[in-house]
């Protein structure tokens, strides 16, 4: 596992995700996932860029993986039938499993964050940091800036900047795919959403 800062709750939530995974074909799940299973079992995958490997049985992890990310990825496992994505995009809080009112917060708290942090730099410093974390820049109806981002191979989020002018402030929006609500719980999208608007503000911070 990780180091965990000395925090036990999260060694003992660890620990318990992955003593739900036993038993289950934990593959299978892998292959839906995008990630790809090694001769040994091993399972390697990028995470918001990163590249990062879990071994079962105990599924401990290498690489640059936060334990709220290890935490996600192994729910992501546990799934049956995790969906496949759709190509449309949605706000967390527009997610099906989880209370609206639970959901829109997540969306407040990362809209204001990238809208206060983000905003601040230059485009292009916006742009480096996008690519820092493995961002695949789209074309997303007025936003000024769009990247995909991924989670998993299979599980993307878009980023949305537009951008401050003579008018309005910087303000900026991160959307998770629509098939994404079978997949994981609401808490564990909304935080995802939140750990890539840290990175992002991070990498912006690093490479200005």
């Amino acid at each position: 596992m990780p180091v965990l800062d000395g925090n036990v709750p999260y060694e003992a939530m660890l620990s318990a995700a992955a003593g739900r995974l036993a038993g289950k074909d934990t593959e299978a799940a892998a292959r839906r996932a995008g990630m790809t299973v090694n001769a040994d079992g091993s399972l390697d995958f990028t995470s918001f860029g990163r590249a990062c490997r879990l071994f079962p049985p105990d599924f401990r992890a290498e690489g640059e993986l936060s334990v709220w990310q290890h935490i996600a990825v192994l729910q992501y496992l546990e799934e049956e039938a995790p969906t496949p994505p759709t190509g449309e995009w949605i706000a967390v809080g527009d997610l099906e499993r989880g209370a609206v009112s639970r959901g829109e917060s997540f969306d407040r708290r990362v809209s204001g964050f990238v809208s206060a942090k983000l905003g601040r730099f230059p485009e292009e410093t916006v742009r480096r940091a996008c690519l820092d974390l493995g961002g695949e820049f789209i074309k997303y109806k007025n936003a000024d800036l769009s990247a995909v981002f991924r989670f998993l191979p299979n599980y993307p989020y878009l980023f949305n900047l537009w951008l401050a002018d003579e008018e309005f402030p910087a303000s900026g929006k991160i959307l998770v795919d629509a098939g994404s609500g079978p997949s994981l719980c609401l808490e564990a999208a909304g935080t995802m959403a939140e750990l890539l608007a840290d990175r992002l503000c991070k990498a912006c911070e690093r490479l200005k």
